[in-house]
């Protein structure tokens, strides 16, 4: 029906870092990863993070994931770390790809040239990544992933159920 639910001052919010699913709302405050109940605003956790500034968070699978520098695996239960990968994007001016789908979190940029973002005449390696532990479960070779006139500034990774 539209009206408020609960309202709650934050120092700061990080640019692309407010996330919710679950009944939990994650959020980057610059300093650290800081989780609320979504029924009431109640803060259930915080911890102490670092972030790169062009990075962004994805709450999947019971945990709560912060890319920028590196990618890192946050409990979504109780904030601790659960691991750290490679960061979602190796370019600068963009934000890194980040997705989870079907049971496994996947990094939108390449295993064999950092700068797959751009297109090149060979296939592609995309690895799915386990949400708790960050074991890769699958490993997927796509030919064509990136497509001539189709820079990453212009058309920023997306993920969909089909």
């Amino acid at each position: 029906d539209g009206h408020l639910l609960w309202k709650k001052a934050a120092n700061a919010i990080a640019a692309n870092t407010l996330v919710a699913a679950d009944g939990r709302i994650c959020y980057f405050n610059n300093r650290e990863l800081v989780c609320l109940s979504l029924d009431d605003g109640t803060e259930l956790w915080r911890t102490a993070a670092k972030h790169s500034g062009k990075g962004y968070a994805v709450l999947y699978q019971g945990a709560v994931f912060l890319t920028g520098g590196s990618t890192r695996a946050f409990s979504l239960e109780d904030g601790k770390l659960l691991w750290t990968g490679p960061d979602g994007s190796p370019h600068a001016r963009n934000p890194p790809g980040l997705f989870g789908a079907k049971g496994l979190i996947w990094r939108a940029w390449g295993e064999v040239d950092p700068r797959s973002f751009v297109w090149q005449h060979r296939d592609e390696l995309r690895h799915g990544y386990d949400p708790l532990t960050g074991e890769v479960k699958k490993t997927v070779r796509a030919e064509r992933l990136v497509t001539a006139g189709h820079h990453i500034r212009c058309y920023p990774p997306k993920a969909t159920r089909r």
